[in-house]
C-alpha cells in the first residue's frame, strides 16, 4: 500500500494548470514554512520515488535517473541500493507486486501502454496519454495497476482478475494521487492541485502544503498504516514529508 508509486507518475502532470473547487476546510502550511524532516537526495533531473525497501512498514525515499535508467533506493540509515531497470523513455513505478511487504520495481512503457513489473508478466492497459498508477484496490496486500485519463479526469483501476473500476475525480489539470488515507488496507483516490498547492484526498479535508513547483508525494512516513502527504522540491533535490 505504499504510494510513492503515484509520485513516480506525477512528474508528467506536476506543472499543469488546475481549476478550483472547494471540499471543505483547508489547512494551510505557508509556502516559506520550515517543513518537517527534509532530506536532500539524488541529482538534478531525477524523478522522486517513495517505497518500503526493507519491509519495516514505513516508507523510504528514492529517485529514478532517466538518463541511465537507474533506480536509487535510500534506506533508513542512509545506505543506497541502485538497480538499472527498463528502457529509455519508461516511466518508473514502485509497488508490492507479491504481497511480501517489500516494494519492488517496475516501469510503464508509454508507446506500448504496458506495465512491466519485477517478477510479473507484462500487462497492457489503458489508452495513449494515460498516466500510470499503482495501488492496492482490494486490500489483499499486493498492488494492482491502473491509469488516470487527464482528458476525462477518470481513474481506471484494474483488479487481479482483469476487472476494471472507473471513478471520475477532481478537476482538469489536477495531478492524480493514490494512498491509504484511513489505514484500512485499501488504497483510495486523491489529487494534487498545483495552482493551489493543495492535496485533495477522498474522505479527508484538503491540505495546502509546500511551494509552487513542488512535486507531490504520498508515503507512510511513520509506519502507522495510513499514508501521509509530502513534496519533492526539484530545485533543491529535497524531500519534505508532511502529515
Amino acid at each position: 500500500m505504499r504510494t510513492q508509486r503515484t509520485q513516480r507518475t506525477l512528474w508528467h502532470l506536476a506543472g499543469a494548470a488546475a481549476g478550483a473547487f472547494a471540499l471543505g476546510l483547508v489547512t494551510a502550511v505557508p509556502a516559506n514554512a520550515a517543513l518537517p524532516s527534509p532530506v536532500t537526495f539524488g541529482n538534478s533531473g531525477d524523478v522522486p520515488l517513495v517505497g518500503d525497501w526493507n519491509g519495516d512498514g514505513d516508507d523510504e525515499i528514492g529517485v529514478y535517473r532517466p538518463g541511465t535508467r537507474t533506480f536509487y533506493m535510500r534506506g533508513d540509515t542512509g545506505g543506497v541500493t541502485s538497480v538499472v531497470y527498463g528502457n529509455s523513455g519508461d516511466v518508473p513505478l514502485v509497488g508490492d507486486w507479491n504481497g511480501n511487504g517489500v516494494d519492488q520495481l517496475g516501469v510503464y512503457r508509454p508507446d506500448q501502454r504496458t506495465f512491466y513489473r519485477d517478477g510479473q508478466a507484462p500487462v497492457t492497459f489503458g489508452n495513449s496519454g494515460d498516466v500510470p498508477l499503482v495501488g492496492d484496490w482490494n486490500g489483499d496486500g499486493d498492488h494492482e495497476i491502473g491509469v488516470y485519463r487527464p482528458g476525462t479526469r477518470t481513474f481506471y483501476m484494474r483488479g487481479d482478475s482483469g476487472g476494471v473500476t472507473s471513478v471520475v475525480y477532481g478537476n482538469s489539470g489536477d495531478v492524480p494521487l493514490v494512498g491509504d488515507w484511513n489505514g484500512n488496507g485499501v488504497d483510495q483516490l486523491g489529487v494534487y492541485r498545483p495552482d493551489q498547492r493543495t492535496f485533495y484526498r477522498d474522505g479527508r479535508a484538503p491540505v495546502t502544503f509546500g511551494n509552487s513547483g513542488d512535486v507531490p508525494l504520498v508515503g507512510d512516513w511513520n509506519g502507522d498504516g495510513d499514508h501521509e502527504i509530502g513534496v519533492y522540491r526539484p530545485d533543491y533535490r529535497t524531500f519534505y514529508p508532511g502529515s
